[in-house]
């Protein structure tokens, strides 16, 4: 699991669900969260966030403008676990080190290696506020 804390900055609704975007050092990510009234969100709260090492999709920097997903993390491959189907890939960003699990064979498409740049996609749906 990858957890994070920040503040959230931005709180968006239509009816029961909400946007929220939560600050995490100079980056910004957005969640969807159903509005609940047992545990009211603030501006300015601090909360933690977490997404699943599977959710976390990696790519490169060509296509981020292309896409709709809205969470988007640049940095710097640390270190990659490669095994026979699934691999584990360390990524730097500006709000610390994010871990992604994906197919070794989509690893070797993108040629992701350690010190090599990529970008870490993170669905809006996939991120859980604690």
């Amino acid at each position: 699991m990858n957890k994070f804390k920040g503040h959230i900055t931005e709180i968006l609704g239509d009816e029961s669900i909400l946007l929220i975007k939560v600050k995490i050092n100079s980056e910004t990510l957005s969640t969807l969260t159903i509005s609940s009234t047992s545990s009211p969100l603030s501006i300015g709260q601090e909360i933690q966030i977490v997404f699943k090492e599977t959710e976390v999709f990696m790519g490169n920097e060509l296509l981020t403008d292309q896409i709709s997903i809205q969470n988007q993390l640049h940095g710097t491959i640390t270190k990659i676990a490669w095994g026979t189907v699934l691999c584990r890939v360390l990524l730097e960003t500006n709000i610390g080190s994010i871990s992604s699990v994906i197919t070794t064979q989509s690893a070797q498409r993108l040629q992701l290696q350690v010190g090599g740049n990529a970008v870490a996609f993170i669905k809006t749906n996939e991120i859980i506020l604690e």
